[in-house]
Parts: structure tokens; sequence; C-alpha cells
């Protein structure tokens, strides 16, 4: 029986020999084949584009929906804690006009 190390390593050998994607590709390999997006980093660093398009898209779907969904999700469940009596009133009036 083979330990996790050694098939890791061996799965690295065979993958040595699969095509490099290009920047685009590797991209598109992320979503659709996974397994094959990590093909020839250590000859072509390009971990950051896939990684840039991420924290781009997160960024602008917290920018559209944060005055429309996330600040009032927060507040209702800040009101529910203060009803509650698991937060003081004062603690939820800071919070507000931080947030």
């Amino acid at each position: 029986m083979e330990s996790p190390d050694a098939a890791a390593i061996g799965a690295a050998a065979a993958a040595e020999g699969a095509p490099v994607p290009s920047l685009f590709g590797r991209v598109v390999a992320v979503f659709a084949r996974p397994g094959d997006a990590w093909n020839g980093l250590r000859e072509r660093a390009q971990w950051w584009f896939p990684l840039l398009l991420g924290v781009v898209g997160y960024a602008l779907i917290m920018g559209a929906v944060y005055q429309r969904v996330f600040l009032p999700l927060v507040s209702k469940q800040m009101e529910a804690s203060v009803e509650a009596g698991r937060m003081p009133p004062e603690s939820f009036d800071r919070m507000m006009t931080f947030m």
C-alpha cells in the first residue's frame, strides 16, 4: 500500500508531462478542470491572475450588495440581540454608526 506522500509525488510526476496552459487557459481551467489548472506552475507562476480576478469579483459583488443586503441583515441581527438582552443598546448605536 502506498503512502499518501508517494501517491502525491506520483501524481505530480505524471502531471509534469501534461501541457502547460496559457494564462487565460489556466483561469478557465481553475473553474472547469481544477485538477489540470496547476500543471506547470513550477516553471511558470501564473497563480496571481485567477486570485486577482477572484478578489476583484468579490469586491465588486460586496460593493453592489453592501447597502441593500449586508447592512439590513446585520442591523436586523443586532436589533434582535438588543431585544434579547445579549447586547446593550449603546453598543448597537456605536456599531451602526461605525458601519
